[in-house]
């Protein structure tokens, strides 16, 4: 059966009797199926009469109806529609929400993760920095120790060295001093001795000297002393300087000054393959100064 609504609204021609379907919202997010309408019971048949035309009040109650079933409806919709925008925003909202504390979680996972990470760096560090302290500590202590046992090993070796040079140095002067001493014993020995010889040879020597006066004298007419002395000369020039000695001897044994000076010379330094003898070089010396030579003072060796 067709309701009163539906059918003034396939009525034509009467302005107001058809009634305006709601409009539906615009924006729906989900449009829940409406629960359909049980149907009105049939009434109980009837004879089949002439249709009758609506009077004005059933028509008006219709019309009534119509709108209220419409306005119900525009109701509804609009019901549903804000039960869907609120669900619709609830699950945004939850969703926002969820996202909101997952990102959180997220973050506070990654905070603590980034604080784990430079909580262990940091550890890591300082570990790394006791242990490179506790090294540096170490190899300073094994170089003080090995410094201080160097200083003590070179002030003991110094020590020892020391001692040692001061038993050298007492030692070489004990043997300088007891050296010296014997020195002055011998010396003074042959000094005695010396005088003694010394002595002895001046005696010779005057008695010497006496003879060869006496030879000089004898022999002064038969020699002459200066040819001797030129011939000496000649032979000491020829590098025989023996044969020079034993001419010049002859030369001062016959009086001549310069020959005996020139002994003296010979004696004194050495020459040619005669040796030094200092005692007959003062000897000699001695004769020329006798005989009016210039000989200068001798000095000591």
């Amino acid at each position: 059966m067709v309701g009163a609504g539906a059918y003034f609204a396939l009525k034509p021609g009467a302005p107001g009797d058809v009634a305006q379907a709601p409009e539906a919202p615009s924006q729906l997010a989900k449009v829940e199926p409406r629960p359909a309408l049980k149907p009105e019971p049939a009434p109980p048949a009837a004879q089949p009469a002439a249709p009758e035309q609506p009077s004005a009040a059933q028509k008006r109650e219709a019309e009534e109806k119509a709108r209220k079933e419409a306005e119900d409806r525009k109701r509804e919709a609009a019901e549903k529609a804000k039960r869907d925008a609120e669900d619709k925003a609830k699950l945004s909202a939850e969703k926002a929400k969820r996202e909101a504390e997952e990102k959180t979680r997220q973050a506070t996972a990654e905070k603590a993760k980034r604080e784990a990470e430079d909580k262990a760096r940091r550890e890591a560090e300082e570990k790394t920095r006791l242990a490179a302290e506790a090294a540096k500590r170490e190899a300073e202590e094994k170089a003080r120790v090995a410094a201080a046992e160097k200083t003590r090993r070179e002030v003991e070796e110094k020590a020892r060295v020391a001692a040692a040079d001061k038993a050298k140095r007492e030692a070489e002067e004990k043997a300088r001093v007891a050296a010296a001493e014997k020195a002055r014993r011998e010396a003074e020995e042959k000094a005695r001795l010396a005088a003694a010889q010394k002595a002895k040879q001046d005696a010779a020597k005057a008695e010497a000297v006496k003879l060869a006066a006496a030879k000089a004298s004898a022999a002064k007419a038969a020699v002459n002393p200066a040819e001797l002395f030129q011939q000496a000369g000649a032979l000491e020039g020829q590098g025989k300087v023996s044969e020079a000695v034993r001419m010049y001897r002859q030369a001062a044994s016959a009086g001549h000054g310069p020959a005996a000076k020139k002994l003296g010379d010979i004696f004194g330094r050495g020459q040619g393959d005669v040796s030094r003898d200092y005692q007959e070089s003062l000897r000699w010396y001695e004769v020329a100064r006798k005989r009016g030579e210039n000989v200068p003072v001798a000095k000591g060796r």
